[in-house]
């Protein structure tokens, strides 16, 4: 039997563990595969997934579900690999910080400072 190695691959790993943590985002991920291409690295879904999804939430003024998504964020910062904390630093760099500063950690709003 064929080993399957993609269980292996980091990306899927954060795939899953975004599904398993924010399931609502499977149609948003499912657009940016379309408009994007394949995700190679967690900031593919940071960027082109998460990132969107908190901007309309706030456009919504969803204040229940920002802060379940900044915690979701600050599960990355705290836990996530390396290569997880570059990726959100880089994509925090995309936001309007003022617009979400109450939302951010110290954490996070030190991976947000400009480099």
């Amino acid at each position: 039997m064929p080993v399957d190695h993609t269980s292996y691959d980091p990306v899927v790993r954060f795939e899953e563990w975004l599904l398993s943590k924010a399931p609502e985002l499977r149609l948003r991920i499912d657009q940016a595969r379309a408009e994007c291409g394949r995700p190679s690295t967690p900031y593919w879904f940071l960027s082109f997934v998460v990132r969107p999804h908190i901007e309309e939430l706030t456009r919504r003024g969803d204040e229940a579900q920002l802060a379940r998504f900044w915690a979701l964020l600050e599960e990355i910062a705290r836990a996530g690999s390396h290569s997880e904390r570059q990726s959100l630093a880089e994509t925090l760099e995309e936001f309007d910080i003022e617009q979400h500063r109450r939302w951010l950690s110290p954490v996070q709003q030190v991976l947000a400072a400009p480099r």
